[in-house]
């Protein structure tokens, strides 16, 4: 059987094989803007042979040349992390030197060991799925979004537009499948630089000057998923007005950009998070439409250095900046370090949520803009 089918699917005798009807899913024209625009490798499970034949039948040989190809020969299939790792040290990028702050790659496939072998190669690369044009979208999607991928594209024309082809690299851009975005903040009183990516990992560095704040920030980084970098050099010998306010419009300024046209974005969020005796809600719409409804109940005048009454402000200025309608509430508690927290953190998870992709590539308001 094995033999009759390589028969059929190569040829023989001089007649063409079933591999001589193999389509090409994205354009040979698409594929070289984005060798154009960025390094590229392929990795696949087929043997070298097939590979070199079916990227010559295609005219792709100059877009993926032969030292740029992994294939079946070159060791364990995927899921496994090699292929990945492999087609990185390819394209002369150290995998282990790779951190959440490091220039966003994607990679790009169909199935679910694509994602998974992405996932196992741990080193901050952004797995996108993609469902081929025969496919059900809706059920492949569902698959993909269950393994990992951080977005799943239908069209080509998704490709194109995450990669951001034909334009300049803007702040807020989503390269490499990457939504993120660098913001520097300096005025009279703060000197703030920032840089969020949406789709990350949950890791931190944040260095705001305010203890209980850095807390905070790291809690909403932790718990959104999304990566911060942030640090701030602010006029705390007045107080600590000024540093908390700018860095949360600094926040909110960068989600915003990062976010982009919100194509395929779910929009609401909610989240229900306690912490021992405390427990808080918020709520979440990207709509466009700034506005705040804050409500976390403290006793005391401080928490740490910082005053309580800047951690209201601070989401609202959140709110306001990144152009959201928030609704944060604490529905009980004692300890108001346990307010707060638990406050920071159900709006993490409520970001999450209204951040993710829901698997359609419209923009989610019956306006058609938000």
């Amino acid at each position: 059987i094995k033999d009759r089918f390589q028969e059929l699917y190569l040829g023989v005798d001089g007649k063409k094989g079933l591999r001589d009807n193999e389509t090409l899913i994205p354009s040979k024209n698409l594929l070289q803007r984005i060798a154009d625009r960025y390094p590229v490798a392929i990795v696949t499970g087929r043997p070298r042979d097939e590979a070199d034949y079916f990227l010559q039948l295609h005219g792709l040989d100059q877009i993926f040349p032969k030292h740029l190809r992994v294939c079946m020969e070159d060791g364990p299939a995927k899921p496994a992390a090699e292929p990945v790792l492999l087609a990185l040290s390819k394209l002369g990028i150290d995998a282990k030197a790779r951190t959440s702050s490091s220039a966003p790659i994607l990679m790009l496939g169909d199935t679910v060991d694509d994602v998974h072998a992405c996932l196992n190669a741990d080193c901050f690369v952004t797995p996108v799925g993609f469902v081929p044009p025969t496919k059900a979208a809706l059920k492949v999607s569902k698959v993909l979004y269950a393994a990992g991928a951080e977005r799943v594209l239908e069209t080509m024309d998704d490709i194109g537009s995450i990669l951001n082809l034909g334009a300049s690299t803007t702040p807020g851009s989503c390269v490499g499948g990457a939504r993120s975005a660098y913001v520097a903040r300096k005025t009279k009183e703060t000197d703030i630089k920032l840089t969020l990516n949406l789709d990350g990992r949950g890791t931190s560095k944040v260095c705001s000057g305010i203890g209980f704040y850095d807390h905070m920030l790291t809690a909403l980084s932790k718990h959104s998923r999304m990566d911060l970098s942030l640090t701030c050099k602010g006029d705390l010998h007045v107080d600590d007005h000024h540093t908390t306010e700018d860095v949360a419009l600094a926040l909110g300024t960068a989600f915003k950009q990062a976010l982009g046209d919100k194509k395929g974005i779910t929009r609401f969020g909610s989240a229900t998070v306690p912490l021992d005796e405390a427990l808080a809600r918020a709520v979440v719409d990207i709509s466009g439409r700034p506005s705040a409804h804050v409500a976390l109940g403290f006793k005391r005048e401080r928490v740490g250095s910082l005053s309580t009454e800047m951690l209201e402000h601070a989401l609202e200025s959140f709110a306001v900046a990144a152009g959201i309608t928030l609704h944060v509430e604490c529905l009980k508690g004692k300890n108001d370090h346990h307010r707060a927290e638990s406050a920071f953190k159900a709006l993490a998870r409520a970001l999450r949520m209204a951040v993710s992709f829901d698997g359609h590539s419209d923009i989610p308001s019956t306006k058609g803009v938000l």
